[in-house]
C-alpha cells in the first residue's frame, strides 16, 4: 500500500470527519490546482493570472471533494465497521494500520478488533475485484488505444492532446490493473493481520 493510498485508508476508516475533511480537501485541492494550471490556456494578463485561477480552482473542488467524501467515507466506515465507533481514535488508528500494513497490532488487547477488521476489508475487497475482473480485457484495449492516441500526438507535435491521451492511459490503468493490485494487497494484508492477531490469542490463552 503506498503512502497516498496508505493516508486514504486510515482517513476513511480511523479519522474523524473533521481530519478525514482536511486530509481530502488539501490533497484534492492540491491536484485540481495543478491540473487547473496545466490545461489552463495562457492569457495576455500573464502567469500570474493563471496561478490565481488554479489556486481557486483547487480550493473550490477541495472543499467539494473534503465534504462529499468526508461525509460519504463516514457512512461507510460506520456502517461497514460499527465496532469502530466504540473505539477511540489512538485503538482505531492502531487497528486500521495493522490490517492496512498486514503487521502485528502493539496492543494485545485489540486483536478481536484486528480480527473483525480484517474481515471487513477482505469482504470488501473481494466484491470490489469481482467487476474489475470482468472489465480487464475491455480496460486492456482502451489502454493501448490511449497509448496509440498518445505517440501519434507526440509525433505530430500536439502537446496538449498528447498529454489528454497519456492522461488517459494512465487514468486507466490506475482503475483497473492498478486497483485490482490495491484490492489483492489488501486481501494478503488482511489475512497477515488476522493471522498475526490469532496467534496473540492463542499466546493469551497459553500463558
Amino acid at each position: 500500500m503506498g503512502p497516498l493510498r496508505r493516508r486514504m485508508f486510515e482517513a476513511a476508516w480511523a479519522d474523524s470527519f473533521k481530519s478525514r475533511f482536511f486530509r481530502i480537501a488539501v490533497e484534492a485541492g492540491a491536484l485540481f490546482a495543478v491540473l487547473g494550471f496545466v490545461y489552463d490556456s495562457p492569457t495576455p494578463q500573464g502567469i500570474g493570472n493563471r496561478i490565481a485561477a488554479a489556486l481557486v480552482f483547487g480550493v473550490l473542488f477541495g472543499v467539494l471533494f473534503g465534504v462529499v467524501f468526508g461525509v460519504l467515507l463516514g457512512l461507510m466506515a460506520g456502517k461497514k465497521w460499527p465496532r469502530r465507533r466504540s473505539l477511540s481514535y489512538s485503538d482505531r488508528l492502531l487497528v486500521v494500520r495493522s490490517v492496512g500494513r498486514g503487521e502485528p497490532v502493539v496492543a494485545p488487547h485489540l486483536a478481536t478488533d484486528v480480527i473483525e477488521f480484517a474481515d471487513v476489508v477482505r469482504t470488501i475487497a473481494r466484491k470490489n475485484l469481482r467487476p474489475i475482473n470482468s472489465i480487464l480485457p475491455v480496460a486492456t484495449l482502451l489502454l493501448f488505444g490511449a497509448l496509440v492516441g498518445g505517440i501519434l500526438a507526440t509525433a505530430g507535435g500536439r502537446a496538449r492532446d498528447a498529454a489528454i491521451w497519456f492522461g488517459l492511459t494512465v487514468l486507466v490503468a490506475a482503475l483497473t490493473f492498478g486497483a485490482r493490485n490495491n484490492w489483492r494487497r489488501d486481501i494478503n494484508n488482511a489475512d497477515r493481520a488476522e493471522a498475526h492477531a490469532r496467534r496473540m490469542l492463542a499466546d493469551d490463552l497459553d500463558s
